[in-house]
């Protein structure tokens, strides 16, 4: 069990690792009901990655993923292999544009107005970014993963609610702080935000190059 959960939790802390729902959360955290919005956008966040999991682990079943037929197994092989040189790619993309200590960091265009959330924008805020393509590409990984292994029914749940617990234990930790921390957490989540902003490329750029390795290295038979 423990040759399965282990890579499905690294990739459920690979989507925690993530700088954008971090900006998100601390932003959401300084919105008018910041409590209120924090707790739901933790809720919704955590709900879509295992939602998102789930659907890829069905999926991966229906495909027959792990039926031990060779075909089956090459092409899983050969999509580690594609999505890991893609994600290699894309952080070397990401690594050239990142900004220069002079320049101003440029935020998506989503982040305008989110002081004046509602809960129902928070909700499909966080519902969106839950959904993003790195996160389904990550989970797609994780299910592809639990459905080689031939798990019992629990050990799946349990690994897909390892990887949605630690792909939203950076957001959980910020809403904790923010609602017991008092003034020393809103200037530190404040500065949290600053700097996120500052280096997201060049995170995101490290964190693709990461598991785009991994990845590799799957598709190469180099790590179970």
């Amino acid at each position: 069990m423990s040759e399965a959960i282990g890579p499905v939790l690294a990739l459920g802390a690979a989507v925690g690792a993530s700088p954008i729902p971090l900006i998100a959360i601390v932003a959401v955290l300084f919105s008018a009901r910041s409590k209120v919005n924090g707790l739901v956008f933790l809720a919704v966040w955590c709900t879509g990655l295992a939602a998102l999991t789930t659907g890829a682990y069905l999926l991966a079943v229906s495909l027959d993923i792990g039926s031990g037929d060779a075909a089956t197994d090459r092409g899983v092989q050969w999509a580690r292999l594609a999505l890991g040189i893609v994600l290699i790619s894309a952080a070397a993309i990401k690594w050239r544009r990142r900004p220069g200590p002079t320049d101003e960091p440029t935020l998506p265009g989503w982040m305008s107005g989110l002081d004046r959330l509602s809960v129902g924008r928070t909700v499909l805020l966080a519902g969106g970014l839950s959904l993003n393509p790195k996160n389904l590409m990550l989970a797609g990984a994780a299910a592809v993963t639990l459905a080689e292994s031939e798990l019992t029914t629990t050990h799946v749940a349990t690994g897909i609610a390892g990887f949605a617990v630690l792909g939203s234990a950076p957001v959980a930790t910020a809403v904790v702080y923010r609602l017991v921390g008092g003034d020393r957490a809103t200037v530190r989540l404040e500065r949290l935000r600053a700097w996120l902003a500052r280096h997201n490329t060049t995170v995101v750029a490290a964190l693709f190059a990461t598991i785009g390795a991994i990845l590799i290295a799957q598709g190469l038979g180099l790590l179970s």
